[in-house]
């Protein structure tokens, strides 16, 4: 009973290998997607095994998908871009028109290069046209940087400015942890604009204590500059006046 079984199987498994080969020499596009599929069903049926042309079986299931998925696709694969080739070769041959129309839209970067030698004519229209895209994309670019470099370099970024002055103020101060910074918006108190070449001028004062602990407020007037590629700022200038 095994035994007939093990043949049953066995026969099976041939005959699905039989109609796969079978199939590669008919039409290997077509025998491409029936390996791929057989070898999914296997997959499956390895997992959770079902009573089909003998699937319900885990090692029939693990047998056929390594046969199938490991053996049979790759040569499928093969025999695929073989026929695919030898096809565009003979239409290459026959008409160059047909044959550049087929591989156009399939492999973009093989009808440039076959439509320099096909269609010199055509071939420069392209190549000019490819260029003016790059050349409007390349034009995008520098514009969405000359707008991204305006909105860091302009009053928006004032107040970020104002904030990386207060961390070279603390750094000149002798007890940089007791600085007290007035806010942005008082009235008076703080100014920080932009002067040009993405420099800020920033004023205002911080109280903070000194070496003997006395608190002591300090006027300072720095030029600060937005270095955008580097995403940093960076001191110019920095006075102080003790008031």
């Amino acid at each position: 009973m095994r035994a007939k079984r093990f043949f049953t199987k066995l026969w099976r498994a041939g005959a699905i290998i039989a109609a796969l080969v079978v199939a590669m020499q008919l039409n290997p596009h077509v025998a491409q997607v029936l390996t791929l599929g057989v070898a999914l069903i296997c997959g499956v049926a390895l997992i959770r095994p079902f009573n089909w042309l003998g699937l319900g079986s885990r090692v029939f299931s693990g047998f056929m998908f390594v046969v199938v998925g490991f053996v049979m696709a790759p040569i499928s694969l093969t025999k695929a871009d073989e026929a695919w080739n030898a096809h565009l070769a003979q239409l290459k041959e026959a008409d160059a028109v047909a044959y550049l129309e087929e591989i156009e839209h399939v492999d973009p970067d093989r009808w440039y290069r076959e439509l320099k030698v096909l269609a010199p004519e055509r071939y420069e229209e392209e190549r000019q046209r490819r260029a003016r895209i790059k050349a409007e994309e390349e034009k995008a670019r520098q514009k969405e940087r000359a707008e991204r470099r305006a909105a860091q370099c302009g009053e928006g970024n004032a107040t970020n400015a104002y904030f990386y002055t207060q961390a070279f103020v603390e750094q000149r101060l002798k007890s940089p942890s007791t600085a007290d910074f007035p806010s942005i918006h008082t009235r008076n108190a703080v100014s920080a604009y932009p002067i040009g070449g993405c420099v800020f001028e920033v004023s205002g004062y911080v109280d903070a204590q000194n070496g003997f602990g006395a608190t002591l407020r300090t006027y300072f007037l720095a030029k600060i500059k937005r270095l955008p590629e580097q995403d940093s700022w960076r001191l110019i200038d920095l006075q102080f006046l003790t008031n």
